[in-house]
């Protein structure tokens, strides 16, 4: 027999999807699609990587505090490295250059949480860095304009587990996992002026598909569970970036839409348990598109000295969450500023950024269970329909933890450094 279950997956992705990469860049609130330049680039917009040799190594300091009716939230994992080095050659007027970045989280390579269907969470920040990001790529130039691509790769990972049998032979259990390879694209078209930089890039979306099967015999009982489905997603990314130079000060402008709607969060749970037919449930609800608008400055002080500081607003993926489900999320706000000193062997990044939730509150609606009623989709039902007699099953009963309403809002803080060594 088989147990069929849809069960929320806590989202989401890879470090710089939430992250950035690169202190230089994320200074600047992470309008790196039009000017990233070095091998930052091959996640920004590998059209613009540069043909100078460069490499970079840096470290991330991420700290979260978001609310929840369960209590304060926080993402998994505090520490990120990032590093990358790049190279290019001219051969006939046309430049190639080439490049691989790497981020990780100091912890698992590859971590996934799971969550049911009522309980609360932040699909925005849950499992968008908890995993390793590598990404090689090349780009071709010719005068002013250029075109690059990059590969997003996620190599396999499998394991197994076995537990013996006992001496009465009344247990045997076995667990095989397996989470497969992956690779997206990232593509982008670039514009090199005087005065006027500008780029178009897409970033395809990647999931991590996951397969996890134990079987466990339990006397003459069989208890098999699967669980299978894609973990760790990342949403297609479209760009579009501008640049604009006057004298020492460079003003930048990007907006991205990012298309959650391709991202399915949820998994696939098979099981076979004794005294139990085949179940089965719908999906819940999806997440929409969001768009992100970023600005950002940049000026040289000096020959050894630039600042930079930059502004971004991102709508909520999270449609409004009237029912059964409790994903959480608001509009963000967020502000960035950074510093580059140039020394004779190196140089030096430094940035911080604030990213602010605005509150936002979800206002459940009720369905109070009548003969021959079908629910509504988007609501709660009546776990306890009226009986006579019984006065605790009067009025509308439920253990939802997001009734009467569900309340989202919080911050994320991110600070961080890179050393640059150019040739």
């Amino acid at each position: 027999m088989q147990l069929i279950l849809f069960i929320t997956l806590h989202l989401f992705t890879s470090p710089p999807d939430l992250l950035g990469l690169g202190a230089e860049v994320q200074g600047r609130a992470g309008t790196g699609t039009v000017t990233a330049g070095g091998p930052e680039s091959l996640f920004y917009n590998p059209a613009a990587l540069e043909a100078s040799p460069k490499a970079w190594a840096g470290v991330l300091y991420q700290y979260t505090a978001l609310h929840s009716p369960t209590g304060t939230q926080h993402m998994d994992i505090p520490l990120y490295t990032q590093a990358g080095i790049s190279w290019g050659t001219s051969v006939k007027g046309w430049t190639v250059a080439g490049g691989v970045v790497v981020s990780m989280p100091a912890g698992p390579i590859s971590l996934v949480n799971f969550h049911g269907s009522r309980e609360p969470f932040y699909p925005y920040y849950d499992n968008r860095s908890q995993r390793i990001f590598t990404a090689p790529g090349i780009s071709v130039a010719k005068g002013s304009w250029a075109f690059g691509i990059a590969f997003d790769v996620f190599a396999d990972l499998t394991g197994a587990i076995i537990v013996t049998e006992g001496p009465d032979r009344a247990v045997h259990q076995r667990t095989v996992q397996e989470l497969q390879g992956a690779a997206a694209p990232i593509v982008g078209i670039h514009y090199r002026g005087r005065r006027l930089q500008a780029g178009i890039s897409y970033r395809q979306g990647l999931s991590i598909h996951i397969e996890d099967r134990s079987v466990m015999n339990v006397v003459s009982a069989v208890m098999d569970i699967g669980v299978r489905g894609d973990a760790l997603p990342s949403p297609p990314v479209l760009s579009y970036g501008a640049s604009w130079m006057t004298g020492t000060s460079k003003f930048l402008l990007q907006i991205d839409e990012v298309l959650w709607s391709y991202v399915d969060p949820y998994i696939t749970l098979d099981s076979q348990l004794p005294l139990l037919g085949i179940l089965q449930t719908g999906r819940g609800q999806v997440l929409d598109n969001s768009v992100a608008l970023r600005l950002g400055y940049e000026k040289r002080l000096s020959e050894l000295q630039s600042i930079r500081a930059g502004a971004v607003y991102e709508s909520s993926p999270v449609p409004p969450q009237t029912g059964d489900t409790n994903m959480m999320d608001g509009d963000k706000l967020a502000v960035s500023g950074g510093w580059t000193r140039r020394f004779d062997a190196y140089t030096l990044h430094l940035f911080m950024s604030l990213q602010y939730m605005i509150p936002r509150s979800d206002k459940k609606k009720i369905f109070m269970s009548q003969d021959g009623q079908t629910p509504p989709d988007g609501v709660l039902t009546d776990e306890i329909p009226d009986t006579e007699g019984n006065p605790e099953s009067q009025g509308f009963q439920t253990s939802n933890p997001g009734y009467p309403t569900l309340d989202s809002g919080g911050f994320f803080f991110l600070m961080g450094l890179s050393v640059e060594v150019q040739p």
